[in-house]
């Protein structure tokens, strides 16, 4: 696809979110992967990172740890990589995570719920 053709990068990164939607998790990757190479976005490398963290990848830790460095603003990507340490081990690093999404999103219930989680 040529770099200007932001209708099929767009078809290509809807068609990533429905194939994960519908459970086709190769094919998601596929297409992320795809968009990652190509146009560095924050939003596929996230989304990289979900897929990955679905398939039990340690590349998700990764990937959720750019996302962040690239926009250290989005709540999700840092409750992304929140719940990505806690599944790994790494209370402390979720914690601080979990912190600095609420900060962003005080409303954020899951990120309430998992940090008391690793408080109690």
């Amino acid at each position: 696809m040529p770099r200007g053709d932001s209708l099929g990068r767009e078809a290509t990164f809807y068609l990533g979110l429905a194939s994960y939607a519908h459970g086709d998790l190769a094919k998601a990757e596929s297409a992320f992967t795809y968009l990652a190479s190509q146009f560095p976005l924050t939003e596929v490398r996230n989304n990289l990172g979900v897929v990955a963290a679905r398939r039990g990848e340690k590349t998700a830790l990764e990937d959720f740890q750019n996302a962040v460095q690239a926009d250290p603003n989005d709540p999700d990507y840092r409750f992304n990589l929140a719940l990505t340490y806690f599944r790994a081990g790494d209370l402390a690093s979720a914690s601080r995570q979990l912190r600095e999404a609420l900060n962003l999103q005080p409303s954020d219930s899951q990120a309430k719920s998992l940090l008391d989680t690793i408080s109690t």
